[in-house]
Formats: C-alpha cells, sequence, structure tokens
C-alpha cells in the first residue's frame, strides 16, 4: 500500500481563474498560473473577477468579512446610524506584480461607473471604495476589475445594501402618531364635553333651585293674602253681630288653617288635598254671604284624586276670584267646581255664572270691591309658568266668557288642565 508523508501532496485542482489550489501535507496552498510564466499558462484565458472581501464603518470597525460571515456580503442590513461604510475590494487576479484596478457604482444612487486609481503597493487605498452617509433605502453595489492592459472583466460582483430608516421615518411610526393624536384629541373632546355638561347640570341644578326659591316667595304671597281675606270675612260677621255664624265660620276657618300649615312646607299636594282646601274655602263664603250664592263640587269617579300632584293652593284663587268679581256684584249665582277626565288629561273647571269679565272691569272702579282686587289669579298663572318648568307637567290655563243664547254674559270658566297620565 502506497504511505503518503505528511509533505506529500494529496489533491490539485486548477479553477477557469488561472489559480492552482493543491493540498500538502493538510494544508491548502494556491498559485496564480498568470505569475509564473514559466508554467506555461495562457493568462488570456483567465476570467478575472472582483472580490468584496469586506465591509467596515469609518472607524476601521469590522462589520462584516468574506471569512467570517461571507453571506453578509451578499445583502448587508445596516440600521439608519450605520450608513456610512467601508467596502474592501480584491479579486483572483490580486498581485503585486500586476496592474489591477477597480470600478464600482451604487444603483440606487448612482448612474455612472467611478474608477480607482490603478493598484500601487504604496496606494493602499485603489481598492477601498468609502460611502458616506447613505440614505436609507435600497441599492446594489457593483464592482469590476480590469487587469494590465486588458479590457474591464465582465464578470461582476454585486452586494445589496439596505438602510433601514429611523423610526421616527416609518409609517408605522406615524399611524401611531395620528392615533396617538386622534386618541389625544377624543379625549380632550371627551372632556370638554363632559366639562360643559357638568356646568350645564349645575347651571340647571341652580335655576332649578331659584325656580323653586321663586315658587315658594309665591306660595308666601299666597298664604297670607288667602288668611287675609278669610279674617276679613270673620271680622265683617263680627261687626255684624252674627255671633253665631262667625263662631261656625271661625271653626271652618281654623279647620282649613290647619290644612295650610300641613301643607305649608310641600312644593306639591294631592289634587284630593287641594279639593278638601277649597270646599273648607266655598263653605266660609257661602256662610258670609248667605243665600247671595251656592255652590257644587262634582267629582269624576274615574278619577284617583290622590294620586295626582298639583301645586299647593293652585284652584282656590279662581274661586275667590268668580266669587268676589262674578258672583256678588250681580247678587246672586252659583259656583260649580269639578274635575274631569279628557282622555289623559285631568280638567279641573271653575265655572260661575256672574257678570262677566267684561262688565266686572266696567264696575270695579264705582264698586266697593275696587279696593279687593285679588292678586291671586296672576300669582296662580306665575305659579303654573314655574310649575312647568320644575316639573315638566305641562299645565295649561284657559278662560273662557261664557255667553247666553242672546250673546250676553253669561258668567265665566276656568279650566286648568293637568297634561299628566293618571
Amino acid at each position: 500500500a502506497f504511505n503518503a508523508s505528511k509533505y506529500s501532496t494529496t489533491d490539485i485542482s486548477l479553477d477557469s481563474t488561472g489559480i492552482i489550489y493543491l493540498i500538502k501535507g493538510r494544508l491548502l496552498y494556491t498559485a496564480h498560473l498568470a505569475d509564473n510564466p514559466e508554467w506555461g499558462f495562457d493568462s488570456s484565458k483567465i476570467n478575472y473577477t472582483p472580490i468584496i472581501f469586506g465591509v467596515s464603518d469609518l472607524n476601521k470597525n469590522e462589520i462584516a468579512n468574506y471569512l467570517t460571515n461571507p453571506t453578509l456580503l451578499k445583502k448587508l442590513k445596516l440600521r439608519y446610524d450605520q450608513n456610512s461604510i467601508i467596502i474592501y475590494l480584491t479579486s483572483n487576479s490580486f498581485s503585486e506584480n500586476r496592474k489591477t484596478q477597480y470600478a464600482w457604482t451604487l444603483e440606487g444612487d448612482l448612474r455612472t461607473w467611478v474608477e480607482m486609481p490603478v493598484y500601487r503597493p504604496d496606494n493602499d487605498s485603489s481598492n477601498i471604495v468609502t460611502l458616506p452617509d447613505i440614505k436609507p433605502g435600497k441599492y446594489i453595489f457593483r464592482a469590476r476589475v480590469k487587469v494590465d492592459d486588458g479590457d474591464w472583466s465582465p464578470h461582476e460582483t454585486s452586494m445589496e445594501i439596505i438602510i433601514s430608516p429611523p423610526y421616527w421615518a416609518t409609517w408605522w411610526f406615524w399611524i401611531s402618531i395620528i392615533a396617538f393624536l386622534l386618541l389625544l384629541f377624543y379625549i380632550i373632546v371627551k372632556l370638554r364635553v363632559r366639562a360643559v355638561r357638568k356646568t350645564e347640570r349645575l347651571k340647571a341644578r341652580y335655576e332649578k333651585e331659584l325656580l323653586e326659591l321663586e315658587a315658594k316667595a309665591l306660595r308666601a304671597q299666597m298664604n297670607p293674602h288667602f288668611v287675609f281675606n278669610c279674617l276679613n270675612s270673620i271680622k265683617t260677621l263680627m261687626q255684624e253681630n252674627q255671633n253665631e255664624k262667625g263662631v261656625s265660620y271661625l271653626t271652618t276657618f281654623s279647620k282649613l288653617i290647619r290644612t295650610l300649615f300641613n301643607n305649608a312646607d310641600k312644593k306639591e299636594i294631592s289634587l284630593y288635598d287641594e279639593i278638601e282646601t277649597c270646599k273648607f274655602y266655598l263653605q266660609l263664603e257661602a256662610m258670609r254671604f248667605d243665600d247671595k250664592f251656592s255652590y257644587s263640587v262634582k267629582v269624576d269617579e274615574n278619577i284617583d284624586l290622590k294620586s295626582i300632584q298639583v301645586p299647593a293652593l293652585i284652584i282656590q284663587p279662581f274661586i275667590e276670584n268668580a266669587i268676589w268679581h262674578g258672583i256678588v256684584p250681580s247678587g246672586r249665582g252659583h259656583v260649580l267646581l269639578s274635575v274631569l277626565k279628557n282622555h289623559d288629561d285631568v280638567c279641573v273647571v271653575i265655572e260661575d255664572d256672574g257678570i262677566g269679565r267684561e262688565a266686572s272691569e266696567q264696575n270695579k272702579a264705582g264698586s266697593g270691591l275696587a279696593t279687593h282686587q285679588s292678586k291671586g289669579v296672576n300669582l296662580t298663572q306665575s305659579r303654573l309658568k314655574l310649575d312647568n318648568l320644575l316639573q315638566q307637567r305641562k299645565a295649561s290655563l284657559e278662560t273662557v266668557d261664557k255667553k247666553d243664547v242672546n250673546g250676553k254674559a253669561a258668567g265665566t270658566k276656568v279650566i286648568i288642565t293637568i297634561k299628566e297620565e293618571i
């Protein structure tokens, strides 16, 4: 058997570029036939090829190397702050004894080839390509080589260079910024709307409190006025020595006062309590005027008076007006208080057969009642408006001048409609 020594040549090969490879003593050796003419190699048949040997930054810090990571020299990905690089070139024809020249271009940036100076031992920059401040993007670096006085070799080498943009120049960053601004705008609008709504709620609450105080003030005006009328009637009976009737009047008046005190701190009372108060008042006035007027109270049996809330003393002023300005000037008459149901509305009707509003206005100047003009009706109208605002009840007030068949005044009808479901 053949026993190879450690100096034996175990393999030898030649590539198309004229480089011979041999393994001797388990080591690889290379030699270029063009540098050894005595070997008889035709240098015109050599296919010269440039090689990208390495890449570094401007401070000569290695980024990629042909021997350690050759795959990076095919596709080089760099950050935006690594955009200044140095590319080192060599070729399969490299020899200090041969004239070697490189040319390069950067597709995506340059449109022409840049020819480098011919390699000389005293010029080590003839195979170094410096690319400073490459803008983010994708480029193709291409290089070619020329040996001696020959033409540029048709064989080229190339490397794809990708410079990533900074995060603030990426589409996802701007989408995030836009999304953030939209979210911020939404939050600001939301907070602004919430602040406006809060202000509106406070304003509405203060307005409601103000309206309630006004309504309370109107009630305060109503009660003394009503009590004054009753006391004036008792005084008149006493002056006329109608003591027994005065005592009975005073007893009924005390019941009425008790009812008023019970409802003094209430914004609203049931329609039942309001009707009872009106009954006391009608009874008092009927006792005072003897047989000069009569009254009746009619309530629809289908109406639950206790389930309906109304402002306190909202009906009494119209009864007072009917008696003093309708019945008394005519000398005799009748007052009808009725509570009717009209679909989902409740109608409270105060009706008299007196002289009517027009004649009452004409007679006020010469009547002894001129100083007795009741403020109750005006106060009640104001209270109804406030009650509509506060309780959203939508109550309405209508006054109808009654006429007989001949077109003459036949009294007055006041209709208070409460638009509220039973």
